[in-house]
């Protein structure tokens, strides 16, 4: 249960603080379109990840972007007087911490940043309101719980969905990318991403090479693989099956033309990832694949928002699980058949 209070008054200058993965970077941009909503003249800063810097900087309503580091948790304490300098006498009236992380906790009370809110947890004694994190427990989706911390501040939204926007000159950008490679743009794109941070979420390599060969079989497309450069030899597996028609960009895009690509992509295929979730707030059609059941990592939580999205998810009943070794061989995963896969596009219509 939150403790609501009186909205705050006078709220000129916001920090809003989300360092981590790009998925959880994306799902906690609808705080801006909130604040935005209650304070319309605020300047709103975003400090985040370099990793994640590309989908905010996608995002309207951000007047200022910082990069602090905290995924790296080697050299922490050198960092803190960085980010001190950044944002001390800055004038903000308000932080949002919307990951748990006893540093910037710290650095936002040093700042002297009067009203501080965020998760009871890592040194939360250094905030003026918080709530209790309940978000492990995967009641709600993670969009609901960022939204629900305001309420700390008086301010209660809901609805409020992630929405990026691409620019005619990186549409146009990523399309003579492809045109490089000889792709043939009037075809229809489906974006594959097998890859995932956590082996736990990775459907099958040999499930992706069935599913794209029914896709193949019966449709005139091009599929193109997309990835960090770690996941290169994985797409490279899968495209070395195929002899025409499928394209691995593994490692070959940043992600601002990653962004761009999802923009123009007929549908994605992907696992629980970072690209599930900007292609929702593009508003494309989403095949989206879950594994484990384990009630905070579910898609509950963790799904793609929008009514183009279609999830598949068959936990079972070892699935409440973190293991990267799974005992079971991941058979959650492996009991996602790509011919029901390939059903479902075809009886959605999805590539008509």
């Amino acid at each position: 249960m939150v403790n609501k209070s009186e909205k705050l008054k006078n709220v000129k200058k916001v920090l809003i603080l989300r360092t981590d993965h790009i998925g959880e970077v994306l799902l906690s941009t609808v705080v801006v379109d909130a604040i935005k909503k209650h304070y319309p003249q605020a300047h709103i800063t975003f400090a985040t990840s370099s990793l994640a810097r590309s989908v905010v900087e996608a995002k309207k309503g951000i007047d200022e972007i910082l990069v602090f580091e905290t995924l790296d948790v080697r050299n922490l304490w050198p960092r803190l007087y960085g980010w001190y300098r950044q944002i001390a006498f800055k004038g903000y009236d308000l932080a949002i911490l919307l990951n748990s992380n006893k540093f910037l906790h710290l650095v936002v009370f040093l700042a002297g940043i009067k009203s501080r809110i965020g998760f009871d947890r890592k040194w939360p004694f250094l905030l003026t309101q918080k709530i209790p994190d309940k978000r492990a427990e995967g009641l709600k989706h993670e969009v609901e719980y960022n939204l629900e911390l305001l309420e700390t501040i008086g301010i209660k939204e809901s609805g409020i969905k992630p929405l990026l926007k691409v620019s005619e000159f990186e549409e146009k950008n990523v399309k003579e990318l492809l045109s490089e490679r000889s792709i043939n743009l009037k075809k229809k794109i489906i974006v594959v991403q097998p890859g995932s941070s956590f082996i736990q979420k990775r459907w099958p390599k040999e499930h992706f090479v069935e599913l794209i060969g029914l896709l193949l079989d019966h449709y005139d497309v091009n599929i193109v693989l997309s990835g960090s450069c770690d996941e290169f030899e994985l797409c490279d597996d899968i495209v070395t099956q195929f002899e025409k028609n499928v394209y691995n960009f593994a490692g070959k895009f940043n992600l601002k033309q990653l962004i761009s690509l999802l923009s123009i992509a007929d549908i994605l295929i992907a696992n629980d990832s970072g690209p599930m979730h900007i292609a929702a707030a593009l508003d494309r059609q989403i095949i989206a694949i879950f594994g484990r059941g384990t009630k905070g990592t579910g898609p509950n939580r963790w799904g793609p928002l929008g009514n183009k999205s279609i999830v598949f998810h068959r936990p079972l009943d070892c699935s409440d699980c973190y293991n990267e070794k799974c005992p079971y061989d991941f058979r959650c995963l492996k009991s996602i058949r790509p011919q029901e896969i390939f059903d479902t596009i075809v009886s959605n219509k999805l590539l008509n």
